[in-house]
């Protein structure tokens, strides 16, 4: 009876090891401690978009922003006389393309911005609600040959919402905000992350990922702790007042693939 039990024992306790996954909320938590936060950050990234072609070649931008944690943020990004401007701030949100306010108060592109802006547990929970992501939901998974954690599915259920985060860092890693429709995606690969300042960390690369193709490439070029900014960098209400509003397309759109299109669209409207 004692072999038999201790048989029993030895085969159960590596199963109820591997069993156990932790709380979407403790994820999320430590995912905030080791990504870590300073007053604020400005960062100068080169933004390509691999579908708009120029003498053959993709278009490559330059991407301001300018972080002010916990809720604020400005973006911008020029061409000539062309421009593509997203600020944040608590008192809300607004872009604007080509000089006019957008009917959307952000594209898709500004979203891999968000879960670098928001480094609070409570905020980045709300964030993940907002992206239809379920918290509850939790499981291990494996990216690029690696161990990962997986927020908002088990995995390898690609059709929700999901987060997905680096086993050892509980940094991002791939977050998939559209579900996998008409088999389609749309996700945000964070890679290469790298610590700028005492427990502080940012990612060198930024990939947007649809249907299995690399949409937009972003990499960072440089990275300054702490800058010198001003508020009214964050002030939505002057940017409403000094550029007017304008519906760009009539028609609606119909299913999140079309939404993305549409992002793409505009975007691309700014630097035609």
């Amino acid at each position: 009876m004692k072999k038999i039990f201790f048989f029993i024992l030895f085969i159960w306790i590596p199963i109820s090891a591997q069993a156990y996954i932790m709380p979407g909320k403790q994820m999320i938590e430590n995912m905030v401690q080791h990504v870590g936060s300073t007053a604020s950050l400005s960062a100068i990234h080169s933004f390509t978009l691999l579908n708009q072609q120029i003498d053959g070649q993709p278009l490559t931008l330059e991407e301001s922003v300018i972080y002010q944690f916990p809720n604020s943020m400005h973006s911008e990004i020029l061409m000539n006389d062309k421009q593509k401007l997203h600020v944040v701030s608590p008192k809300g949100v607004v872009t604007i393309i080509d000089n006019v306010v957008s009917e959307e108060s952000h594209t898709s592109f500004d979203l891999y911005k968000y879960l670098l802006l928001e480094r609070d547990k409570n905020a980045v929970a709300r964030r993940l609600k907002i992206s239809g992501i379920n918290s509850d939901v939790t499981s291990y998974g494996k990216f690029e040959k690696q161990a990962v954690y997986v927020i908002g599915a088990k995995f390898p259920d690609m059709s929700v919402p999901q987060l997905w985060l680096e086993i050892n860092t509980f940094r991002p890693c791939r977050w998939i905000v559209t579900p996998n429709v008409y088999e389609q995606s749309l996700e945000i690969v964070y890679q290469d992350w790298q610590e700028i300042s005492k427990d502080v960390w940012y990612p060198k690369s930024i990939k947007y990922i649809q249907n299995n193709n690399l949409l937009v490439d972003i990499r960072l070029k440089s990275l300054k702790v702490n800058p010198e900014i001003t508020n009214d960098l964050f002030d939505v209400s002057y940017y409403r007042q000094m550029y007017p509003s304008a519906t760009v397309y009539d028609s609606p759109y119909e299913t999140d693939m079309d939404e993305v299109q549409k992002t793409i669209r505009d975007f691309q409207r700014a630097f035609e």
